[in-house]
């Protein structure tokens, strides 16, 4: 048995019934706009009322009442390390030159190294048109909170000089630009999370990006957020809000916005991004690209702080499912000088242990959606079991209401725990979110990492019976939102708890339980006169990211990848 692993759970079949997601009470998305207007001050009472409306106090009487959580003790980390010596299987750590730039004008990172190498051109000279790039289109612009112009070109022309001579790092990243979000630190830059403050300045690079950097890989700038990711639209009233790359009436995703819009925009081939409630997965569906949260735990952070450190990890976001790898297991090497991480098997260990491929459905959850999601759902689950020979399982998850609940009351006293940098004035729906949470009490708290325990078991048992399984869902049951009245830079912002719970749907369960998920484009669909990208997910056992990346693979294999090629940089 794994390191920390729950032990396996047999709920009862009659307890595994599926409702669907409760939203929260209109009073708390009603009241919104007036909150953002007046940005008054929130009454005790008041704030009783709404934490009320969200039925968070419902979590404990499902705890007392039930025979099933008596069985567990409540889990408030759920990290789980492997004990499988790998962790995985066939983890190529060095993947071949990818077909994709001839087929949808995506420029991969092999792309990058074939052009360097064979002489066509430079680090530096791609740093000039790309930072000219940016700085001539708004909507570029828009992407980030800092772009680090002298720090890119420094690294450029150290890559630049490495060519020259002959002596360029190997793994695939030596002069390839990337981005990261503006929650994860780098070294003497201002991080501020996408508030209106400075919040720290690091004097260390977090470990995952300086992996990356190690390799040669030339960081472009910190990219914008949901302040305090405390949302999925990508929504900045202090940075201001990017555009989706595909359709302008429409958000990103959040709350990894930028670094979902620079790839999916073709300005770099990867981006480091965060992800505590889909901040990976939803932007990156949104955007039309693919996108990782690891299992809990497997990617070294430090020593930036996280935001929401019992659901929330740092991953990649890419153009193409074979850059997603690449960069993944480089984020991922052992960190030792993390107490935990480093118990991790290493990511880029072969084996030739043969998983099964499996795909778990459990159809009352997935048919939740509108029609247009459920139709690429179908069209990939076709796809997946005719053409790249997954076997269908039809499971069943228990308590999935409860668990949305669970997860939501959890990352919201995570976010609100975090020390804000004095004179930070948030937004005034993230005023409201934070009043909300300082509601939350102990015995409520207890009865949704009770949840989480009873789900991390049951989901045990499920590994245990089907090697291999991948669960698979749609991202999110809904199209890419399209942007609101207040989205402007300044403006007053929107606060739609509806919405956000909805969109947090299929995604909220890795999170919750510390899983590793793959999530990225399976089709498009029609909205207002434009097409939009549909997300599919996929969603692994512990430590076995291969499993969710092979999926993806298959996934990207439907060719619906729609990117805007970029091949005037190299």
């Amino acid at each position: 048995m794994a390191h920390f692993a729950p032990e396996p759970l047999s709920i009862p079949a009659d307890e595994i019934t599926y409702q669907r997601t409760p939203m929260s009470n209109p009073v708390l998305s009603g009241l919104a706009l007036g909150v953002a207007a007046t940005a008054i001050s929130y009454a005790p009472p008041l704030q009783r009322i709404l934490y009320n409306n969200a039925q968070f106090s419902t979590l404990r009487q499902v705890v007392k009442h039930n025979s099933v959580f008596a069985q567990v003790t409540p889990r408030f980390d759920p990290t789980v390390i492997p004990a499988s010596p790998t962790g995985g299987y066939n983890a190529d750590p060095t993947p071949g030159v990818s077909a994709l730039s001839d087929r949808n004008g995506n420029l991969t990172c092999a792309d990058y190294i074939e052009a360097y190498t064979t002489g066509r051109t430079t680090p530096t000279e791609v740093a000039e048109r790309l930072l000219n790039l940016i700085e001539g289109d708004e909507k570029h612009r828009l992407a980030f909170i800092l772009l680090d112009k002298e720090v890119y070109l420094k690294a450029a022309a150290e890559s630049t000089e490495r060519y020259r001579t002959g002596r360029q790092i190997e793994g695939g990243l030596d002069g390839v630009p990337f981005v990261v979000k503006d929650e994860v630190g780098t070294a003497d830059t201002p991080l501020m999370f996408g508030t209106n403050k400075v919040q720290d300045v690091p004097k260390e690079t977090a470990f995952c990006v300086q992996a990356l950097l190690n390799k040669g890989a030339c960081l472009v700038g910190k990219t914008n957020m949901h302040e305090m990711g405390l949302d999925t639209t990508g929504l900045n009233i202090t940075h201001g809000t990017p555009f989706n790359p595909h359709s302008a009436a429409h958000y990103t995703g959040g709350s990894s916005s930028g670094s979902a819009y620079c790839v999916g925009a073709g300005l770099v081939p990867f981006a480091v991004a965060a992800d505590g409630g889909g901040s990976i997965r939803i932007p990156a569906s949104y955007c039309g690209v693919w996108g990782l949260k690891g299992s809990h735990g497997r990617v070294s952070e430090r020593p930036t702080p996280s935001i929401a450190p019992s659901v929330g990890v740092v991953g990649p976001i890419a153009g193409s499912v074979e850059d997603l790898s690449l960069v993944w297991r480089v984020m991922a090497e052992r960190d030792e000088h993390n107490s935990v991480q480093r118990l991790f098997p290493s990511p880029t260990t072969h084996t030739a242990e043969d998983r099964p491929r499996k795909i778990g459905i459990f159809e009352p959850w997935v048919r939740d959606c509108v029609p247009e999601v459920k139709a690429v759902f179908d069209k990939a689950v076709a796809y997946l079991t005719g053409e790249c020979g997954y076997e269908r399982v039809d499971i069943a998850i228990p308590y999935l209401d409860k668990a949305g609940l669970a997860h939501a009351l959890t990352i919201l006293t995570d976010i609100s725990e975090f020390p804000l940098a004095e004179g930070t004035a948030l937004s005034a729906p993230n005023r409201l979110l934070y009043a909300v949470a300082n509601q939350v009490n102990t015995a409520d708290l207890l009865a949704a990492q009770r949840i989480r325990a009873v789900l991390m078991g049951h989901f045990q048992r499920l590994f245990q019976q089907h090697p291999g399984l991948v669960v698979l869902s749609p991202t999110t049951p809904g199209l890419v939102p399209r942007r609101d009245a207040g989205v402007q830079k300044g403006g007053w912002g929107v606060s739609n708890s509806d919405r956000s719970v909805e969109s947090m749907r299929y995604v909220f369960l890795a999170n919750l339980l510390g899983l590793p998920g793959v999530a990225g484009v399976a089709g498009w669909a029609g909205d207002g006169g434009e097409e939009v990208p549909v997300g599919v997910m996929g969603v692994g056992e512990w430590g076995y990211e291969e499993d969710v990346l092979e999926v993806g693979r298959g996934l990207e294999g439907m060719g619906e990848v729609r990117r805007r090629g970029m091949g005037g940089l190299v």
